[in-house]
């Protein structure tokens, strides 16, 4: 679908629920929260449905609009519309279990494996955010404040790398320009946010350091135990950006980290140079090309051994 048809259901609608993927990075809720305060200076009903982000996005713009469920209340009285950001599958949603709930469901996405899920979708894959598709979206259709601006730079930072990862492309400076221009402030976003770290993701960032080893030569491996995030007083959230640190040690082709949680263990996967969500997908996951997860059940280390065991397969032999 186009965007003008996305623009059509805004305009005959009142009542908007915003959700996107489970553990919400900040592109997820960048572009939650960037699509919520535009709605809501139109005077729409919005609620965003989310959960399990790191503390330090609790003191964005629009952060109030956020609940952690779902309660089907709205003032106008009128059925909400549901609009996904930034989630590929409809089985990663934060609200699977209420998805079918909706009569009108829009999909908005940049990831190439998106599975077209919902009612009306729009999927770009040639950006590299969420936030961009956002903005595609609300501007010069609705007007883009300061707050918008910053909230919507820091999805695109935040899946940039901070405009340093290889999906960083003309377009992605143009947005981020624009960003600026609109009233985003690029130094506080990185300085405040995505570069700052309270003691107990600094404690996680230690624990997973202490485990690092280099595998196979040129992949970056670590790992964390359920009972060292209790121990530290961290989420899971707590960990986001550390797999990108690992891929930074000289040498390493690409980084994985092994996250052990309730149900089963988080992997997250970086490269560079090798296509990393073809990995993930062979465990359920996906991703970026270059930055990619996938939740595996199992005991961590048998996760360890047949995850580490693909991914050499793909980078070692093709380094060869």
């Amino acid at each position: 679908m186009s965007l003008g048809e996305i623009r059509d259901i805004i305009i005959n609608n009142n009542s908007f629920v915003i959700t996107s993927h489970i553990n919400p990075d900040g592109d997820a809720v960048g572009s939650s929260l960037g699509l919520a305060l535009a709605l809501r200076g139109a005077g729409k009903d919005v609620v965003v449905v989310l959960d399990g982000f790191t503390a330090k996005f609790l003191k964005l713009p629009g952060i109030e609009m956020i609940e952690s469920d779902y309660l089907n209340e709205f003032v106008s009285g009128s059925v909400p519309v549901l609009i996904c950001l930034d989630c590929a599958t409809k089985e990663r949603l934060y609200i699977d279990d209420k998805f079918d709930k909706f009569a009108v469901t829009v999909n908005m996405d940049h990831h190439i494996s998106n599975t077209n899920y919902a009612g009306y979708n729009y999927i770009d894959a040639r950006v590299a955010s969420a936030s961009e598709v956002v903005f595609a979206l609300i501007d010069g259709f609705l007007p883009v404040d300061k707050d918008i601006a910053e909230v919507l730079l820091l999805g695109l930072l935040t899946d940039t790398g901070g405009l340093a990862h290889s999906n960083t492309s003309p377009q992605t400076l143009y947005n981020a320009a624009r960003l600026i221009e609109l009233g985003a402030d690029i130094t506080k976003i990185k300085k405040r946010i995505l570069n700052n770290r309270k003691m107990p993701e600094a404690k996680i960032f230690g624990l997973v350091l202490g485990n690092l080893k280099m595998m196979h030569g040129n992949i970056a491996v670590s790992y964390i135990m359920q009972q060292d995030f209790e121990k530290a007083g961290a989420s899971y959230a707590d960990v986001d950006g550390v797999v990108e640190f690992l891929l930074e040690v000289e040498g390493a082709a690409a980084s994985l980290l092994f996250s052990e949680r309730e149900g089963g263990v988080k992997v997250n996967f970086r490269s560079i140079d090798y296509n990393v969500s073809k990995i993930a997908a062979q465990f359920g996951g996906g991703g970026h090309v270059n930055a990619a997860g996938a939740m595996v059940e199992g005991n961590i280390n048998d996760v360890m051994n047949v995850v580490v065991e693909a991914v050499r397969k793909e980078v070692v032999v093709h380094s060869e």
